[in-house]
Order: C-alpha cells, then sequence, then structure tokens
C-alpha cells in the first residue's frame, strides 16, 4: 500500500466489518509483529507512524481466527501485493492504492 508518512489509525476487517481486528492498547511498529484481537466500535483503533512516505506491506497471520498476527513492513515500489488477506483503512474512508 502507498502510505504517506504520519500518525494513521487503522483496523483490519471483513467488507462487512465483522469481524474488527485491531489493538488499540500498543501501537504498531514498522517490522515487529503484534498481536490483534476483536475489538468492535470507533474507539478501537490500531496507532501505526510512519516516518517516511512509501509502500508498506501488511502481512497478516491468520493461523489463528481470534487472535491473528500482523506486521508492517517496507516494500519496493511497483509491486502489487498478492496475498491480500483484508482491507486497512485509515478511519476517515482514505483507501490506498494496492499498487505502490
Amino acid at each position: 500500500m502507498a502510505i504517506a508518512a504520519g500518525a494513521h489509525e487503522f483496523k483490519i476487517a471483513a467488507a462487512d466489518w465483522t469481524p474488527e481486528f485491531s489493538n488499540p492498547n500498543q501501537a504498531t511498529v514498522i517490522g515487529a509483529p503484534i498481536t490483534l484481537g476483536s475489538a468492535p466500535g470507533a474507539t478501537t483503533n490500531s496507532r501505526i507512524s510512519f516516518a517516511l512516505a512509501g509502500c508498506y506491506a501488511f502481512a497478516l497471520n491468520a493461523t489463528s481466527a481470534t487472535s491473528p498476527v500482523l506486521t508492517v513492513t517496507p516494500r519496493a515500489s511497483g509491486v502489487v501485493d498478492p496475498d491480500v488477506l483484508a482491507i486497512a483503512r485509515t478511519m476517515n474512508g482514505e483507501r490506498s492504492s494496492w499498487l505502490c
């Protein structure tokens, strides 16, 4: 995904927002796995800050359907992510392009 520099909030969810997964208690760190949990509601977003604008991959390990693990990593531009399992969307409705 192409992401602007700065602080962002997001959730991982199915198209109908059921279930909603996030970790509102711990900031997401680029390159570090973070365990998500079911977190419905408008005030339960995950947080992440990007020092630089660029392309980032959101890899979701859903081996556990109740506690999936998310890892966000830098990605080379010009690449489509073939393993998109869910859409990461900022709360203002902005959708980033899958192609960087």
